[in-house]
């Protein structure tokens, strides 16, 4: 593998990016020029030193940490992995903030450009220049009016070809799932990892698989897996993350109880909303003059208050506000350089404030496949890499709850095209599911027929959690 050891000679919109994380650094050389401005925009890329040949079939291009400093109407979407100062934002308590990154998630996002013409992405690859159209969905935005994003780290791997990756997981027990979706995957030899939620399969709750089905399933290949909480109702029911992850061993004891060990430490994190959103979030336009009060001209609803942490461009790490009582003009501990134009006001305080159930999460030896999450909020991100994963690993995935086969197929498309891996979810399948659930003919008529000769073809695999995290997590497992 070969790959970018510095960032010398990278820039965006003339402007040189000169830092990366020690912890991603691999061992190469070379560079590239990413110039660029604002969503929607033309990102042009140009190899400028280095000797890896662009035009080789088996060179991916990956540029991750695109910065967005902006929250969207739903989530605590904000990536600041890296400030537009410079100063890295490190994941968790190591970077002296909680994550906050889609859904708290300690990961990356961004584009990949392949070599070969990809219409998903938009681009083609040649040995000097290409043209590469800015993507929403891939993390590229302007940060504020005329900005350029930031990049974290970028670098060219050079690296084989390698089968693209669907990973189907199954959430809630879904009796319906397993009824209508299951025996045609099966004949599809298409394995699925399920999600319990362990005191209601355990009771023979309505809708809910029984125990006996999932003994059969977990004999056939499956993995069988924790749901985030055992009633699959909101984790902050308990009165802290101490307490639910107390909740969450006794899951993974009964798991072993009944011989199920496979799918051990792979878990959802559901219906946690009010864990991973702040309880106070405003987004605010400002005029910044190098001082520590700034100037509000407009924000979202709710009261900027003392003690919120402050994020934003050019904004430094620890601010906090110290006086609000003039909502306009709120003080902060730290001067924002002119040149901010928005910033966002987040509440981190309190036992399941924003990062702290992530955190605790990941120091434990379960780790979260995603929230359940509102489609196009940000929550749902899509790509998965054999390269430049963070740990402790924070699974990515994509809801495919109410998509139809042909809205999703261009997903799975991008998966066999990048060689990347998917984690879709699922819940309950019959005949003119809508909202949470699937119809069956996603699959019938549309997944396993597309999916037939790709596979026969070694372009795409199926795989379970634990055979996934096997090959890309190898000894980072938890113990």
């Amino acid at each position: 593998m070969e790959a970018f050891e510095s960032l010398t000679g990278f820039t965006i919109g003339g402007n040189p990016v000169s830092s990366i994380d020690a912890t991603t650094k691999l061992r190469g050389a070379g560079a590239i020029r990413l110039e660029g401005r604002g969503t929607g925009t033309t990102m042009t890329l140009t190899k400028s030193e280095g000797t890896i040949d662009l035009a080789a079939d088996d060179v991916l291009v990956w540029a991750t940490h695109v910065e967005k400093p902006t929250i969207d109407a739903y989530a605590a979407n904000i990536q600041i992995e890296r400030g537009g100062n410079g100063t890295y934002y490190g994941p968790g308590a190591a970077g002296g903030r909680p994550a906050m990154l889609y859904n708290g998630n300690l990961g990356t996002t961004g584009f990949r450009f392949e070599a070969a013409t990809v219409p998903e992405f938009g681009c083609a690859l040649g040995p000097a220049v290409t043209n590469v159209r800015a993507r929403d969905d891939f993390g590229v935005t302007g940060i504020g009016t005329g900005l350029n994003p930031v990049i974290r780290h970028a670098g060219l791997w050079k690296t084989k070809a390698f089968p693209g990756t669907v990973v189907l997981t199954n959430d809630d027990a879904m009796a319906s799932f397993l009824a209508n979706v299951a025996p045609a995957l099966d004949a599809a030899g298409i394995p699925m990892s399920h999600y319990l939620p362990w005191e209601q399969v355990e009771a023979g709750a309505a809708g809910k698989a029984s125990k006996a089905t999932y003994q059969a399933r977990y004999a056939k290949g499956d993995d069988i897996c924790l749901d985030g909480h055992p009633l699959d109702q909101s984790v902050t029911t308990y009165a802290n993350p101490d307490a639910w992850l107390a909740k969450m061993a006794e899951g993974d004891q009964w798991l072993v109880n009944n011989g199920w060990t496979r799918g051990r430490g792979h878990t959802t994190f559901p219906n946690a909303d009010k864990a991973i959103l702040p309880a106070t979030k405003i987004v605010a336009a400002v005029t910044a003059n190098g001082t520590t009060t700034l100037a509000v001209t407009s924000k979202s609803a709710g009261t900027i208050a003392n003690g919120q942490s402050v994020y934003g461009y050019l904004v430094p790490a620890g601010t906090v506000v110290v006086n609000a009582a003039d909502q306009a003009n709120p003080i902060l501990n730290n001067p924002i350089p002119a040149g901010t134009p928005k910033v966002t006001f987040i509440d981190e305080t309190g036992v399941w404030a924003v990062g702290q159930a992530q955190a605790k999460l990941a120091a434990s030896k379960f780790w979260k496949s995603a929230t359940t999450g509102v489609r196009g909020s940000g929550q749902d991100n899509v790509m998965f890499t054999r390269f430049g994963v963070p740990q402790p690993f924070d699974l990515w995935r994509k809801s495919h709850t109410d998509l139809s086969w042909a809205a999703a197929q261009p997903e799975y498309d991008r998966v066999v095209a990048t060689g990347g891996t998917l984690i879709p979810l699922f819940h309950g399948s019959y005949a003119g599911a809508t909202g949470l659930d699937t119809p069956p003919e996603f699959f019938t008529a549309g997944m396993i027929p597309w999916a037939a000769p790709l596979v026969a073809a070694g372009k795409l695999q199926f795989l379970t959690l634990s055979q996934w995290w096997a090959r890309d997590g190898g000894a980072t497992v938890p113990a």
